[in-house]
């Protein structure tokens, strides 16, 4: 970075910021609120940047080192001073209740006759089965501005024959302007075999159609790709594979991840499969990683992050699934203790992951590029709270419950955007007047909490 481009980085931090880090240096807790809002503004003389420059380099030492993204993004801390004022969900109208809390959190309360399940996408489900648990059917909504709305229910009727699988059954779904849900699972007419379907994200007429195996055969695996609105149904092109855990497909439909194992092998696995070609290539060998103690995330379509956790140590690799090569992200990183005591990563489950200092302050590691982003200022990280992705991993819920084990009871709510660099958290106060039980992503955007009380109801928060 030269300095016309430092000076042009600094003409978009705010006066309030500047003198922030000029405190910073001085051992002075920079607080950043959202009681106020926050106007950037270009300082006026270039000598006024220029004798603030070092104390500003003090914050953004860190993130002048990253890619791009993080280059351009300092995170935003704001502790919404206004605690939310839970209401009691008997109080509620079918209407709802629509309310503020801060700039960047709006709240909406809806009365529910009954309790609904999210698809994470912006649709919610109810299933309906009959006294011996057969799925009958299934009701689609979305909350749309007078509330609650059905979603047209579409089901199609499906009949498989390939090789020695056969089958037959009904499988219920529906699109919105958000996405797509299909939900079905059943045997096969052998007895032997399973299968269920699975969304693929960015596919609104398609859907994963996965048989899996008994003892019998051998915890075999195949895989379809479902057309909805026909029931027709093609073979993927990937190898045989056993013990089939998890499979993901990209949304162009080009490559899928695989958690299984091959014929020779002993243990499962991540594969990524070329469903073009049907080439398959392993992550661990290419990794280099020995322990079993591994996850992977799809990303982008065109990266698969491998991590792995060993002996108190956090190590990643990204791999490009279109060249297969793998390149070290993050090489025996600390894991950050429960107790607080030592410091480390805290791993989120997405691309991004949190690194918590000795002083609980937190900056963010994106585990694609390697790239660390500067602390986030202002916030400390509490042990207790509990973080959950959305969908896409773009950003994460970030919540504390009370230790009532009867109920969900969130005393504090805050969702951390990646993309956008913000971290919005408030309070609550007055949750005890419900029994909250499931917390969940709405969508990309919106955490909702259902709760049961005199009635049913459903809290949707939306973060800007």
């Amino acid at each position: 970075m030269n300095s016309k481009m430092l000076l042009d980085a600094l003409g978009d931090i705010s006066d309030e910021y500047v003198m922030g880090a000029q405190k910073y240096l001085t051992n002075d807790v920079l607080k950043i609120t959202n009681s106020k809002a926050h106007q950037r503004t270009v300082p006026q003389k270039l000598l006024i940047l220029a004798a603030t420059i070092a104390a500003v380099m003090s914050l953004l030492v860190t993130a002048m080192a990253v890619n791009e993204d993080f280059r351009e993004k300092v995170f935003e801390f704001f502790h919404i001073s206004t605690s939310e004022n839970v209401p009691n969900g008997g109080d509620l109208a079918t209407s709802g209740l629509d309310t503020v809390i801060g700039e960047r959190v709006s709240a909406r309360y809806l009365d529910f006759a009954e309790d609904m399940e999210f698809a994470g996408n912006g649709i919610l489900y109810q299933r309906e089965c009959d006294a011996n648990g057969n799925l009958e059917n299934v009701l689609f909504y979305e909350i749309g501005k007078d509330g609650l709305s059905a979603l047209k229910t579409s089901s199609v009727q499906f009949e498989l024959k390939d090789d020695e699988l056969a089958g037959n059954g009904r499988i219920f779904w529906c699109k919105s302007e958000n996405g797509a849900m299909a939900i079905g699972n059943g045997q096969m007419l052998d007895g032997q075999r399973s299968w269920n379907v699975s969304t693929i994200a960015g596919q609104p007429d398609k859907a994963l159609f996965s048989v899996y195996g008994g003892i019998l055969s051998k915890f075999d695996f195949s895989v379809f790709l479902l057309d909805l609105p026909t029931g027709t149904m093609h073979r993927l092109n990937i190898p045989t594979l056993y013990h089939v855990q998890e499979i993901q497909l990209t949304s162009n439909l080009n490559y899928a991840l695989i958690w299984g194992q091959t014929a020779d092998s002993q243990q499962s696995q991540p594969y990524v499969c070329n469903l073009q070609s049907g080439e398959m290539f392993p992550l661990i060998p290419m990794a280099n990683a020995n322990s079993r103690d591994f996850a992977t995330h799809l990303v982008d379509d065109d990266t698969v992050i491998l991590t792995m956790q060993k002996e108190n140590c956090f190590s990643a690799w990204s791999c490009d699934v279109k060249t297969g090569s793998v390149t070290e992200t993050a090489n025996n990183l600390s894991i950050r203790t429960q107790d607080g005591k030592t410091a480390g990563l805290v791993d989120v489950g997405t691309r991004y992951a949190l690194w918590v200092n000795a002083d609980q302050s937190v900056a963010v590691l994106d585990l694609k590029t390697g790239y660390q982003s500067s602390a986030i200022a202002g916030f400390s990280f509490d042990g207790r709270a509990i973080m959950l992705p959305n969908i896409s991993g773009t950003s994460i819920c970030y919540y504390i419950p009370t230790q009532d084990q009867d109920t969900l009871a969130v005393k504090t709510l805050g969702v951390m955007n990646f993309e956008k660099a913000q971290f919005s958290v408030f309070d609550r106060s007055g949750f005890d007047k419900n029994k909250e039980w499931r917390l969940g992503w709405l969508n990309e955007n919106q955490v909702c909490i259902s709760a049961v009380g005199d009635s049913d109801s459903l809290f949707i928060y939306t973060f800007s």
